[in-house]
């Protein structure tokens, strides 16, 4: 015969029957306090106790030691052992045998499964007592302390660790650590480990260039970023207090990287811009490969040769988590074939004529000589893509020698032909393109009512499928070393049949 559901529940002791027809759910004390943060406000007290205040009462989740961390009142620090017994559903018994006080016992009767009433009592003094309330906390212990900041204020303490001040510790994702103190806590460093015990404790272990090994820094969350601390030294002595915990922000980019075109031989740079709880850690790659020694957060190849045109993302990361770039395109175009410009013989009063072809965001320097050893800059002409022409009437007979020098046009861009505004049916397709002068390598970033499109970073925006929701204003900004500067608006109509 399977038991019913209420004889379950009162095998289980958490109901009291109050008469005929009502029941009600009592409140259950917990198994253990083991790791625990209890806060007790005291209400009256007389003989050797604290009158009034409010403490913590910080038991070991790892052996029967205990501290009591004074908050307000005349409450006076002290440590001990302790022992913990539930003797029902909702009453417990705690034993101490006190730094301060000696023998001592409470009783504790649980109205919730965190909350309650005390009296505190001892053999030493017959009739004397405390009275309270207390509550335990019960916070969200992290999976991890890496790459956070944990600040702490001390509030009691004994040789060799301090007995004031406050300081910072920064657990690194290796398993070190620094800690900056002040007030009378040192500075220090080591190595570490995080264990997580329970829904709310946690423990650390350290190997510390002050005080050496410690195995028992016990941690109690009160929430998920802040609670009390516990450290008992191997060699003697503990130290209990406060703490706030700052978790580590795992990294977000703020500006993705863009597509670089590049001649052979030329200079191609990426760059991002993240934020995230430092340090950052960057690592570029190229198709795929981690690219050595690539760890900063821009990215320079000098003297490009076709070989590395690819596709080209970074990954940033840090002791929270990673994040992985958009991928990107390195184009790298041929060298650029220079004419020989060379003239046999010339007379005066004659006129020179040289042609040559030119390329976007390249300076071009013409210079001549009559022996091949000095030469002197005679014209100087900004890239168009398109030929250009030097014209010369020579004064003094004899040959010449005329060559280019072709450098990186050291100018902010400048659109030479912007985007046109035009109307598309719907369904169709639209090609904006932008033409533009500058130091190369020039960069792309269309965008829609002042709104950067995620990924158009072309010289040319093309939209397939077009849809109402396409019509407005587009403009491209195109960047390079030396500034930036952004498109008239071209407007995009979008015709319905309506």
């Amino acid at each position: 015969m399977k038991p019913s559901c209420l004889q379950l529940i009162h095998a289980l002791g958490i109901l009291s029957v109050l008469g005929p027809g009502f029941i009600q759910v009592m409140a259950q004390a917990p198994d253990s306090v083991a790791g625990k943060t209890i806060e007790l406000t005291i209400s009256s007290g007389d003989g050797p106790f604290a009158s009034r205040g409010a403490y913590r009462f910080l038991p070991s989740a790892l052996d029967n030691h205990y501290v009591v961390v004074p908050l307000s009142g005349d409450v006076e620090e002290s440590y001990g052992t302790y022992s913990y017994s539930k003797t029902s559903s909702t009453r417990a018994r705690l034993s101490f045998v006190d730094s301060a006080v000696g023998t001592l016992q409470a009783e504790c009767t649980f109205t919730s499964s965190t909350s309650g009433s005390y009296v505190l009592t001892t053999a030493a003094a017959p009739g004397a007592s405390q009275r309270g309330t207390f509550r335990i906390f019960s916070g969200s212990a992290p999976s991890s302390i890496a790459g956070g900041r944990i600040e702490i204020t001390v509030k009691v303490g004994a040789w060799p660790f301090s007995r004031g001040g406050q300081g910072v510790l920064l657990p690194d994702a290796t398993g070190r650590y620094t800690l900056d103190g002040s007030g009378g806590m040192l500075d220090s460093q080591g190595t570490y480990t995080y264990t997580k015990q329970s829904g709310s404790t946690a423990l650390l272990r350290l190997n510390d260039s002050i005080v050496g090994r410690v195995d028992t820094l016990q941690i109690s969350f009160d929430t998920a970023t802040t609670g009390t601390y516990f450290v008992i030294g191997s060699g003697g002595g503990y130290q209990a207090g406060i703490f706030t915990f700052t978790p580590a922000v795992p990294p977000t980019i703020q500006t993705q990287p863009r597509s670089v075109t590049v001649t052979a031989g030329g200079t191609a740079t990426f760059s991002v811009t993240a934020t995230g709880t430092a340090p950052l850690a960057y690592q570029w790659k190229r198709n795929g490969v981690n690219i050595a020694g690539a760890t900063s957060a821009t990215l320079t190849l000098v003297n490009v040769t076709e070989a590395q045109a690819g596709t080209y993302t970074v990954v940033v990361s840090n002791a929270a988590g990673s994040v992985t770039s958009v991928a990107v395109n390195l184009t790298v175009l041929p060298a650029e074939t220079l004419p020989r410009l060379a003239v046999a013989r010339i007379e005066a009063g004659k006129q020179v004529e040289i042609n040559f072809p030119t390329a976007l965001g390249k300076k071009y320097v013409v210079l001549r000589s009559v022996d091949l050893s000095s030469w002197a800059e005679l014209a100087e002409f900004q890239g168009t893509g398109a030929p250009l022409t030097l014209k010369e009437t020579v004064a003094v007979p004899g040959r010449g020698f005329y060559r280019l020098r072709v450098e990186e046009a050291a100018a902010a861009p400048q659109i030479v032909v912007p985007p046109s505004s035009l109307s598309v049916p719907k369904g169709g397709t639209v090609n904006l393109t932008v033409q533009a002068t500058g130091a190369q390598p020039l960069q792309y970033q269309w965008r829609k009512d002042g709104v950067d499109l995620v990924g158009k970073t072309a010289a040319t925006l093309t939209l397939n499928s077009i849809q109402p929701a396409h019509a407005g204003y587009y403009t491209v900004v195109v960047s390079n070393a030396f500034g930036s500067v952004e498109s008239q608006p071209a407007l995009v109509e979008v015709e319905t049949g309506d």
